[in-house]
């Protein structure tokens, strides 16, 4: 099919936006088309989403089980489709370090950066369930309560991110530089990994746990979620 010949020449390209808005009917060997795509972009680390899905479309989905086994968070309102998938599932060091196009207005205030990252991508996808963190309110009590001896703090994220708002007292090192220094990082003391949105951090976060770190933890939700809950933050 057009979608399986555009995935094995574009393999980089991980997630796929479905426009459902000119398919009137879909039967049984169009729904099992849909699912070996699914299963195609979901092998190779991706997945799929759909904007437009018809009623009679959709009424074939729900009776089949399509619908769940895409998953109901992948069927999205087309006005917020591409933010939806922006903010909530793709990975911002792709952003950072591999894309080099501003396509989308969600991607115009990220940096550009030369530099690459020693580890594969999909990592930063699925580090950030499994690794130990830390909300941005419980972080800031134990800043506030430990009068600053709390646990060091270190921003992964590139320098023209950092300048537009920071943790106080926080250490800036880029994600590519410490996954190049990571034998420097010390076993004793509290450390916590900061980013934009705690993909980063998670993935930093996991590659020292590799390495036998017990003492690292990911800021949940990045300088997002610190900057939501009102917290401050350091503007240079």
């Amino acid at each position: 099919s057009a979608i399986r010949e555009h995935h094995q020449h574009n393999p980089d390209q991980k997630i796929l936006l479905l426009r459902m808005h000119r398919v009137n009917h879909v039967d049984v060997s169009g729904l099992h088309i849909l699912e070996n795509m699914v299963n195609l972009f979901r092998q190779d680390g991706g997945d799929i989403y759909m904007v437009g899905v018809r009623g009679a479309v959709w009424r074939k989905m729900t009776l089949s089980g399509f619908d769940q086994f895409l998953g109901l968070n992948h069927f999205l309102a087309a006005e917020d489709a591409i933010g939806y998938i922006f903010h909530q599932v793709m990975n911002p060091g792709i952003c950072v370090y591999v894309c080099k196009a501003r396509v989308w207005k969600e991607c115009q205030g990220l940096p550009k950066s030369d530099r690459t990252v020693n580890i594969p991508l999909h990592q930063i996808e699925s580090a950030e369930a499994v690794v130990p963190s830390i909300t941005p309110l419980r972080l800031w009590q134990r800043l506030r309560e430990e009068n600053g001896e709390g646990p060091r703090i270190i921003d992964v994220r590139e320098p023209e991110e950092y300048r537009q708002g920071h943790i106080p007292r926080v250490d800036l090192q880029t994600l590519p530089d410490l996954l190049d220094h990571l034998d420097d990082v010390p076993f004793e003391g509290d450390i916590v990994f900061v980013c934009r949105s705690g993909r980063r951090s998670a993935a930093a976060v996991h590659q020292l746990i590799e390495l036998g770190h017990q003492n690292v933890l990911s800021l949940q939700g990045g300088m997002l979620s610190w900057q939501a809950d009102g917290l401050p933050a350091v503007i240079e």
